[in-house]
């Protein structure tokens, strides 16, 4: 054990760079668990149906170091299975870790099962140093593909790598946020422009009516270049949206707040985001 923590008095800060706190927090939160997995692998938390910590870990318990084990092991939709592992130490052997990890879950074919059944696989490396220093990449994703054409072997096996050093080097600058004004603004008429221009676009032969979608009506909305909104907060004791946003916030969540807002402060906001992390969002699915 290190000399520090050998000689240290009083409570011991553990964040969740370390292999056991990572492990514990996610598998208490199922919905951060969720969360975390559907921003790596770009999917809509309404596509996870269901999502189980296959190797849960109890505290204070002993932990063979000579047990090869991983970090956190999920499967999700009964189909997928998926490797977290969290590692802030370059040992040189990262590339050959995570293989051995990965080839360990893709082997989860049962006896008498056609090859065809195989679960999907998925490696999430959580680093804390640069994989390839003159390829330095926040998250990189690594499939089996034809050195040639570059055509994927199988969508089933992957890795992807989280580079956390990368992250606070690309976010360090950050130190505001953006304000958007909408002024002069109504739901209504934002959609109707939108619509206005989709047939515009139809007309003069840019656009195929067979190729409209959700995603074509907000490319053509003015707010195409803001996210949608996760969290609606509505002052004043009102419970209406009054011609706010109608196509974006979908699938938002409400917050009605009695006070008005100039009295709005950081303690009505700390109990809208207290509210938000409690709601069970399913994005139009069915629980």
């Amino acid at each position: 054990m290190n000399d520090r923590l050998i000689n240290a008095t009083g409570p011991i800060p553990y964040g969740l760079t370390n292999d056991c706190m990572f492990h514990f927090v996610f598998q208490k939160d199922i919905k951060a668990l969720k969360s975390l997995v559907c921003s790596v692998l770009h999917l809509e938390p309404a596509d996870v149906n269901e999502i189980e910590v296959c190797n849960p870990i109890e505290i204070g318990h002993a932990f063979d170091s000579k047990k090869f084990h991983l970090d956190l092991k999920v499967k999700f939709n009964n189909n997928t299975i998926v490797n977290l592992e969290m590692q802030v130490m370059n040992r040189g052997n990262w590339p050959e870790r995570s293989l051995s990890y990965l080839c360990r879950s893709y082997d989860n074919l049962n006896k008498g099962k056609d090859y065809k059944d195989v679960y999907s696989a998925v490696h999430i490396g959580f680093i804390d140093f640069t994989l390839f220093s003159d390829e330095p990449e926040f998250c990189a994703t690594y499939m089996i593909s034809n050195v040639k054409s570059h055509r994927i072997y199988s969508s089933k096996f992957a890795l992807k790598v989280v580079e956390l050093n990368n992250a606070i080097e690309l976010t360090k600058n950050n130190t505001g946020c953006n304000l958007n004004l909408a002024l002069n603004y109504g739901g209504r008429l934002d959609i109707k422009n939108a619509l206005v221009d989709i047939i515009k676009d139809v007309k003069d032969g840019n656009l195929n009516i067979d190729e409209i979608d959700e995603n074509t009506i907000s490319n053509h909305l003015s707010t195409k270049c803001i996210p949608d909104p996760d969290l609606m907060i509505r002052t004043s004791g009102e419970e209406r949206l009054s011609n706010f946003l109608l196509w974006e916030v979908a699938y938002s969540e409400f917050y009605f707040a009695d006070v008005h807002w100039p009295d709005f402060d950081e303690k009505e906001l700390q109990k809208a985001i207290f509210t938000y992390q409690n709601r069970d969002r399913r994005f139009g699915g069915i629980k």
